[in-house]
């Protein structure tokens, strides 16, 4: 009888490590999944809806040449977001879909490699306000403890990218490179020119410019939609938040001068909770300043868009939930006073309660 390689245990052995039986890393969004599932070229492995975003992509922008470069964590986060919506609808998504997401996560990328790049100075607040910076500017930034000046001092970064800014620009540099593909696509097919279509009357479509209109409309709404939730969100968090803040700041202060020494642990966690309650606060100021100016803009004026808040109800609440752990913590670990025994205050020479003092009528 012959016995072909996969009856044997050699053959079974092969077949385990064929490549679709492999478990591999997909390249671009880094899960893992079977060779079966997608395509395997060498060593690099794309799953089957990986493939399908970065293929419309490829065929819609030509190359990547003039666009920033991508980070892997949000080269990741965006192809299994495409991945999410498209499981959701159960079909393939379309490239309108897929570029408003690339040209996020290519702007989500710029801002945080350009925030990294920015160097800040460390100065006091009345530096600050000489240089002619508002108060409340200055507070949102991060405060720290300064040995040269024994102060505390305000790290501001002096320049920021704005992100409503880095989408504007990426999306023009996006749309640019749309249409050179569009145009090398239709000189393959012989067409030199890919204007709009006209109709009878020589004018473009009316048709489209609807679409663009109620395109725009939509795309209007849903930034304000989103600002009114960010700001919703951030007004209800301030409170909270500032008295937090002030109580773990206070705390910290009081075992400070009383020169209580802390366990390490304890102060670690009090630093690390008091930093992230004051980079929540501030990213509140900035939503709601924001939102101030959005409504002091003129009829017609797009808004801008607010910035994400770094936490949501379920962090939040986890954050308030550690700083008063780390508060009682630190109460906990203050010199305790000495309390007064009971012998004190009584007579030292029966050892029992003081002798009252009696009380007699005077003489009539």
């Amino acid at each position: 009888m012959k016995i072909f390689p996969s009856d044997s245990a050699e053959g079974m052995a092969a077949l385990q490590e064929t490549p679709s039986a492999k478990q591999v890393h997909c390249r671009l969004c880094g899960l893992v999944y079977n060779g079966q599932a997608g395509r395997l070229q060498g060593s690099s492995f794309v799953c089957t809806p990986c493939g399908n975003v970065d293929k419309s992509i490829r065929r819609n922008l030509g190359d990547r040449d003039g666009l920033p470069p991508w980070s892997c964590e949000d080269q990741q986060h965006f192809f299994r977001q495409m991945t999410a919506e498209k499981d959701k609808v159960g079909k393939n998504l379309p490239w309108k879909t897929i570029k408003a997401a690339f040209v996020t996560s290519l702007t989500t990328s710029v801002v945080n490699s350009f925030t990294a790049m920015v160097e800040a100075e460390e100065l006091p607040l009345s530096v600050w306000l000489q240089r002619g910076w508002e108060e409340s500017l200055v507070k949102a930034q991060e405060s720290v403890y300064s040995e040269e000046y024994k102060a505390w001092v305000y790290r501001v970064p002096v320049k920021r990218l704005t992100w409503s800014q880095a989408f504007s620009e990426l999306e023009q540099k996006v749309l640019v490179k749309e249409q050179e593909a569009s145009k090398k696509r239709g000189a393959k097919r012989g067409d030199v020119e890919l204007d709009l279509p006209l109709d009878k009357t020589g004018k473009a479509s009316e048709q489209e410019d609807k679409k663009s209109a109620k395109a725009q409309a939509a795309a209007a709404k849903k930034v304000v939609s989103g600002n009114d939730k960010i700001h919703a969100a951030a007004a209800k968090a301030m409170g909270p938040l500032s008295s937090a803040e002030a109580s773990l700041d206070k705390a910290l202060n009081k075992a400070q001068a009383m020169s209580a020494d802390l366990h390490e642990g304890t102060l670690k966690c009090a630093n690390d909770t008091l930093r992230g309650l004051r980079d929540c606060s501030a990213a509140c100021r900035r939503a709601v300043n924001q939102q101030q100016r959005n409504r002091a803009k003129a009829e017609g004026d797009a808004p801008e868009v607010l910035e994400a808040l770094p936490f949501d109800a379920v962090s939040l609440k986890a954050l308030l939930k550690t700083q008063a752990e780390v508060c009682k913590q630190i109460r906990a670990e203050l010199p305790q006073k000495e309390k007064k025994s009971k012998s004190q205050g009584t007579d030292t020479k029966a050892g029992g309660p003081p002798v009252k003092r009696r009380r007699t009528k005077g003489a009539a």
